[in-house]
This record gives C-alpha cells, sequence and structure tokens, in this order.
C-alpha cells in the first residue's frame, strides 16, 4: 500500500480543493475523516500487534544457552545486522557467506562475496571446527535443502551474463550449499524454541536449530 501515496496525497489534495468551494464542504471533509478512522482502526490495531522480528528472542535463547565454543551461522546474510543488535552471547557468530560488517546491510560487502568462488569455504571451515571439538553449531534463520541425491548449485562468480549482478539466484544457492552442507555432514539439526507469544511479521520470523556431531 505504501507504493501508492504520492498518487494517494494527490488525489485528497485534488478532493480537498473541490471540497473548499462547497458550502457543505466542511462538513463532508470532518465526516470522511470519521469514516476513514472508523473504517481503519480495525487493521491498524491489529498491525500494531505484530512484531517486526523476533530475533531478540532468538538472541536471547542463544545468549542463555550457546557456550563460549560454539558457532552461530545466519542465513541468510541480512540477518546479521538485526543480530548484532541484539545478541549478548560470547560464541563468535557469522553470516553465510562472511561478511566484515553488519552494522548495516553492506551490498557493497555481498558484491564481493558474489564476485568470489567458493564465498562460504570461510563458513564451512568455522562449521567443521566447531562441530570436530564437539561443540555446537546454532543456525539462525531459513535452510534449504536440496533434493535427495542432488548436489547444491555452484554459481560462477558474478557477473552473470543474463541476472548480472542479480542477489537472488547467489542467496538461493549459498542457502542450498549450506543446507547441502550440514546434511551430510553434521549430525541431526535439532529445532529450539524460542519463547514469546503474540504474532511475527514474516519477513524476520526467525527459526533456531542446534546441530551437534560431524560426519567426515
Amino acid at each position: 500500500p505504501w507504493f501508492f501515496r504520492r498518487v494517494l496525497a494527490v488525489v485528497a489534495f485534488g478532493l480537498a480543493l473541490r471540497l473548499a468551494g462547497s458550502p457543505h464542504g466542511r462538513g463532508v471533509r470532518l465526516a470522511a475523516a470519521v469514516l476513514a478512522a472508523l473504517v481503519l482502526a480495525g487493521p491498524a490495531w491489529s498491525r500494531a500487534r505484530v512484531r517486526m522480528t523476533n530475533m531478540d528472542r532468538v538472541a536471547a535463547e542463544i545468549s542463555a544457552q550457546a557456550a563460549p565454543q560454539d558457532l552461530v551461522v545466519l542465513s541468510p546474510w541480512h540477518y546479521g545486522v538485526s543480530y548484532e543488535r541484539n545478541h549478548r552471547s560470547t560464541a563468535r557468530w557469522m553470516t553465510a557467506p562472511e561478511l566484515a560488517d553488519h552494522r548495516i546491510h553492506r551490498f557493497d560487502l555481498v558484491k564481493e562475496a558474489m564476485a568470489r568462488p567458493n564465498a562460504l569455504r570461510g563458513v564451512f571451515q568455522a562449521i567443521k571446527r566447531t562441530l570436530r571439538s564437539g561443540h555446537r553449531v546454532w543456525l539462525v534463520g531459513r535452510l534449504r535443502m536440496p533434493p535427495p541425491g542432488e548436489r547444491a548449485p555452484i554459481l560462477p562468480p558474478a557477473p552473470r551474463p543474463r541476472s548480472g549482478w542479480h542477489e537472488a539466484p547467489y542467496a538461493r544457492a549459498w542457502s542450498l550449499q549450506l543446507g547441502a552442507f550440514l546434511r551430510d555432514h553434521a549430525g541431526p539439526g535439532e529445532p529450539v524454541p524460542v519463547g514469546g507469544t503474540g504474532p511475527v511479521h514474516g519477513y524476520e520470523n526467525v527459526e533456531l536449530r542446534a546441530y551437534r556431531g560431524w560426519r567426515p
């Protein structure tokens, strides 16, 4: 709906000018305002009760359970900004792919990762070290799994001939690569309940899973 704000503003301005010359214009404007408030009150109240993220709850759960030698991996990478602001754990954490700065969404760093072959190599090495040492890997976010018997796609360094620097194919490939790596080398991932009640916006309603054990 916010895409139409400029159009609605122009329409509202035009109607206000038209009603300004009418003897009943003031009453019509007041009635329209009251009607709009009544119509929008219900949806506005419902939306006001929706949390925009549950990352604070996820970060609190990790802080309560994770050991300093554990590893936290976030996928997709843009969850790193919210986690950076909310986490209090001493466990090391990284996004997939690993980026050097999470104060804001650094698309320039993502572009560099897209141009690198094997962009998840450092993430895989960190997961391997953590699991081999007997510690846990905490996965925050969404994870894709390739179909049984299929390997995850490995894209050539960007730009691609057709999609150029479009990030979506790389984000999907990174998620599938991470999912395949954990499926093939880690123990079964255990879902970790995240406390709290009430609806959460789907854009950042993240899941939490814990992996333990290493399989060569």
